[in-house]
């Protein structure tokens, strides 16, 4: 099932999906919940924030580009919640403040968890597995 914005939705819990090569994320909460899982490697960071962020955002980016994934994953992971408008849109507005905001730096990824209720880091949920 979905929800009204168009979220997966299955036995009273939201789901929120990610991959990238190899690696993929799934979360699962009995809140509105979204993550993005993206390879830390090294791209033109500025180049990218000045063409989808804010003039602030990039400018922050552009004098540290390691604050380009956590900014983008939280992006990402916070339109997979509100489902506004089109992810390119949502990469220029700044994140929700009432959102819950996770991140972690893992096996060469970034991966961000967005929750609209709060939940506990990362470190202490996170499980592997291995197919």
């Amino acid at each position: 099932r979905k929800t009204p914005a168009g979220r997966p939705f299955a036995d009273g819990f939201y789901l929120s999906f990610s991959h990238c090569e190899n690696c993929a994320a799934l979360l699962a909460a009995t809140f509105p919940v979204g993550v993005d899982l993206e390879r830390r490697r090294p791209e033109n960071a500025a180049r990218l924030a000045a063409r989808f962020f804010s003039p602030e955002e990039a400018r922050r980016v552009t004098q540290n580009p390691e604050l380009f994934l956590p900014l983008w994953t939280a992006k990402e992971s916070s339109f997979k919640i509100t489902g506004e408008g089109t992810l390119f849109s949502a990469l220029s507005r700044p994140v929700p403040e009432s959102l819950t905001l996770r991140t972690i730096h893992w096996n060469g990824f970034t991966l961000t968890a967005a929750g609209a209720e709060p939940f506990p880091p990362l470190e202490e949920i996170l499980e592997e597995y291995e197919i």
